[in-house]
């Protein structure tokens, strides 16, 4: 990595096995002292009563080779440098301290915080809010991530290179073009994670996997668009609802509504329109829906402006 022959001391070479042992043991101290200055800021946090009004985010802006490939630092396409680490805390959050192996990308960050927020998102936004992912992270997401990195030159004298990544659940496709002319393709890279995790075997030129780089080649094309998730209706705990859903909870609104509009107990009745029970059901006010045996009349709980009313038909 050119980066690192830029500190004292570092030969143009490859590093020495106690030099790398060194640098190790830094880059390590360097990730304990950043734990403990976070941890300082979260007791704070607790001390002024600010956690449950406070958005935690921490991220870094990218991953770290620490000899990998025989390279250093962060200036690649390489699975080493492209993922980096993202942690995210929100008051009430349902799902504490898991881990999502979905796929997000650093510019949906901010659409997250806003959507957290509560705030609006601007159109021209490229990335999207992953809060769904909050309430269940093993849904289905993003179909892949993009990454891009220039590079110098190349060995045809095709000129300064740009590389752009694609990294899908299972593969990496970096694609090698022409920076002034993207229609001149110099160099296909493709790792299979589930064999080769360190990319260290480029399987692009190889026959038997002709198939599979134009199929990655026609998604690496749709570019981000392309890998957006389809983002389905969802239940209270993030999973899409099942086809018959709406079906079932419109006849339950439906009977709710006429049992208590026209009903004859003597039980205190408020008369609603479809329209305000709907509204009701939508957001979450409806908290229970009971059968009289005594009079065959159905009795719905609700609340409404944080009272609870027991209004029977």
């Amino acid at each position: 990595g050119g980066e690192l022959r830029n500190y004292k001391d570092i030969p143009e070479s490859s590093i020495p096995d106690d030099l790398a042992r060194q640098l190790k043991h830094g880059y390590y101290a360097a990730i304990s002292y950043m734990d403990a200055q976070v941890g300082k800021v979260l007791d704070e946090l607790d001390r002024l009563g600010l956690r449950e009004n406070t958005i935690v985010v921490l991220w870094g802006d990218h991953g770290w080779k620490l000899g990998e490939h025989d390279a250093w630092c962060k200036h690649s396409n390489c699975e080493n440098d492209t993922n980096g680490a993202l942690l995210l805390s929100a008051p009430g959050m349902r799902q504490r301290g898991l881990h999502s192996r979905s796929i997000v990308e650093f510019v949906d960050i901010y659409p997250t915080l806003a959507d957290l927020a509560g705030l609006p998102l601007p159109s021209h936004l490229e990335g999207l809010s992953f809060k769904p992912l909050l309430a269940d992270p093993n849904r289905p997401w993003k179909q892949a991530a993009f990454s891009q990195y220039p590079r110098p030159g190349s060995r045809s004298g095709a000129g300064q290179l740009m590389g752009y990544s694609m990294r899908t659940e299972r593969y990496r496709f970096t694609v090698w073009v022409g920076r002034n002319d993207h229609s001149k393709v110099e160099a296909i890279e493709l790792y299979d994670h589930t064999t080769d995790p360190q990319e260290n075997q480029n399987l692009a030129k190889r026959p038997e996997h002709a198939a599979l780089v134009a199929r990655l080649m026609e998604q690496w094309k749709k570019g981000p668009a392309g890998a957006a998730p389809d983002q389905k209706p969802e239940g209270r705990a993030g999973r899409p609802w099942p086809r018959w859903a709406p079906l079932l909870l419109v006849g339950a609104v439906v009977a709710l509504f006429l049992a208590v509009n026209l009903g004859g107990s003597s039980t205190p009745t408020t008369k609603l329109t479809f329209s305000q029970f709907t509204t009701a059901v939508d957001k979450g006010q409806v908290k229970s829906v009971s059968l009289d045996p005594a009079s065959g009349s159905m009795h719905g709980e609700f609340t409404t402006s944080g009272t609870s009313a027991n209004d029977g038909a």
